[in-house]
């Protein structure tokens, strides 16, 4: 047990731990836009409504989510919840979100995902234990969210690969035995 903490160390977020083969749920049109509005957002209005407007141009549905539920969460619905979330990303053809959770949980699902910051920095932060994976990247502008979607589009499955982040997890738990 962490009887006496004395140190402090950088660790993946304990999701990005979680493996689950996500490939069985078909992949549709839609790009799920799970997307802040709160403080800590930095993406102006106008620029979502620009995505939305290109999406729209390019024949691509879209929907809106997030990953804070509008309504209290009691113990015993929260795996439930989760894998229910963890589908909806899993079915979609592609995220783009501001929300670290949201790219943390694309990154899982293996969906291909777009990412913008928000002011803490957190998200790009933690894309530093993500950026090997092909499928998730920084959201730089239109242009790019474009070539994105094209690159994506025929390369329907990708596989979340996180045996590269198995010595922290390890490292966690033998702090966490002493």
């Amino acid at each position: 047990m962490l009887k006496d903490l004395k140190q402090c160390i950088l660790m993946p977020d304990i999701v990005t731990y979680f493996k689950k083969d996500f490939s069985k749920y078909t992949r549709n049109n839609e790009v799920l836009l799970c997307l802040r509005n709160d403080k800590e957002k930095i993406l102006a209005r106008d620029m979502e409504k620009q995505i939305e407007d290109t999406l729209l141009n390019m024949g691509i549905p879209f929907s809106h989510t997030d990953t804070v539920v509008p309504y209290k969460m009691f113990a015993d619905r929260r795996e439930e919840e989760v894998l229910k979330k963890m589908r909806e990303f899993a079915q979609s053809r592609m995220v783009i979100t501001d929300r670290l959770h949201g790219m943390i949980l694309a990154a899982v699902t293996a969906t291909p995902c777009l990412f913008i910051d928000n002011c803490s920095k957190k998200v790009s932060g933690s894309y530093e234990w993500l950026k090997n994976l092909e499928y998730i990247r920084p959201f730089e502008n239109i242009q790019n969210m474009q070539v994105f979607i094209r690159e994506t589009a025929d390369k329907t499955i990708y596989h979340y690969d996180n045996t590269y982040l198995q010595p922290y997890y390890e490292k966690l738990a033998d702090m966490i035995k002493e």
